[in-house]
């Protein structure tokens, strides 16, 4: 141990005898590893990162779309209740839509995205708020009823200062008065990779607000029916678990046949409706969207890889300049009678110091680069954490 300390302190001496080159080492080996560790972060959130539920590998994705397209698109309301009453591979189907509102209280203002969700979503998805409760059915019986909300954790924490008595707290968002019923958990932000939902509402409140994504029409909308009943106004999303033993290729077949049956009892809205699934665990955002994304990402990573090489290599060329300057220094040593080995571990533990004073500034790096991405705001308060 005696021995490591003196390489140690011998170490520390010589990088502070060479302020250049060790403040240069330092920061190459820092950028390097701050900014591909920052990188990979978000790729990894945006891309590979699993939803944070129960069984993810139970959840598929139900798409509709025309069937002139190859597209994965949204239902209507009617539709999706037809299918969650008729579907017997599926345990529980939700529907969702995210929303952009404005959000107020007394003391604070905010532009505010959140979703839609039907009274199942959380029970479906098996969260459960860390404080409060989920919806309940009786929130949504008819259209405008329901005017509560379960916020994100984040969103608890910015905008009701982590107050432990949220619940039964009321804001108001454009033209209605919510109340808090609970706090989902931290982990969980909705159903967008990277850019968490600040909260959810009862999908009969979608009149108060602007929904926001795809939204296509199959036919002539109805003059004066609101939107919920408007079977040829597709909007929401569609996400259904299976049952136990249940694959991915009986859902479809079922779904096409629940489609087929529609497009008979409704011509004027469903007849060129169609559906597709695909399992949740090979979709990030949408798998339309997914096709530019992943190469997208894959160059973004490999970007960033011949950076950190090319960081290491710059290293390596200075190590290589520093040796070749101490050549004289190591031969004195040698003709003193320094042995070999002993040589070669303060190199050695020259080279870990260097290392882990990198590392460090790295941590640090990379800290702030992630606080600058999850600082970066679009025209709508999306975040990236």
């Amino acid at each position: 141990m005696e021995t490591l300390l003196q390489d140690i302190r011998y170490a520390l001496r010589g990088l502070r005898r060479s302020p250049g080159f060790t403040l240069v080492a330092v920061l190459t080996l820092a950028l390097g590893i701050g900014v591909n560790s920052s990188i990979f972060g978000l790729v990894n959130a945006i891309l590979f990162r699993p939803l944070p539920v129960e069984r993810p590998g139970e959840l598929v994705e139900i798409y509709s779309r025309p069937a002139t397209s190859p597209d994965h698109q949204t239902h209507s309301y009617p539709d999706y209740l037809d299918y969650r009453a008729s579907t017997r591979t599926l345990s529980a189907a939700i529907a969702y839509s995210n929303f952009f509102a404005h959000f107020s209280t007394p003391a604070s203002s905010a532009l505010v995205v959140g979703e839609l969700v039907t009274d199942n979503y959380f029970s479906a998805l098996g969260v459960r708020p860390v404080r409060g409760r989920a919806f309940r059915p009786e929130e949504f019986t008819s259209d405008g009823s329901g005017a509560v909300a379960i916020i994100s954790d984040r969103f608890w924490r910015t905008q009701f200062n982590a107050d432990p008595g949220v619940v039964g707290r009321t804001f108001r968002m454009n033209d209605a008065v919510y109340a808090v019923i609970g706090v989902a958990p931290p982990e969980f932000g909705g159903m967008v990779p990277a850019a968490p939902t600040q909260m959810w509402i009862p999908i009969t409140m979608v009149e108060h607000v602007e929904p926001l994504g795809n939204q296509w029409n199959s036919a002539k909308l109805t003059d004066g029916l609101p939107r919920l009943r408007q079977r040829a106004q597709h909007w929401v999303w569609m996400k259904g678990r299976m049952n136990p033993g249940t694959s991915v290729e009986q859902v479809q077949a079922e779904f096409t046949a629940l489609a087929a049956r529609l497009s008979n009892g409704y011509p004027a809205t469903d007849d060129l409706v169609r559906t597709s699934v695909v399992p949740t665990k090979d979709v990030r955002i949408n798998p339309d969207l997914d096709r530019t994304m992943f190469p997208v990402g894959a160059v973004l990573l490999g970007a960033v890889a011949l950076v950190l090489l090319v960081a290491c290599a710059n290293l390596a060329n200075l190590m290589l300049a520093r040796a070749a300057g101490r050549e004289r220094e190591l031969a004195v040593r040698l003709a003193l009678g320094a042995a070999r080995g002993r040589m070669v571990r303060q190199l050695l533990t020259e080279s870990v110091v260097l290392a882990l004073a990198g590392g460090t500034v790295a941590l640090g790096i990379s800290v702030a680069f992630a606080r600058l991405i999850a600082g970066f705001r679009l025209p709508l308060p999306i975040e990236f954490t």
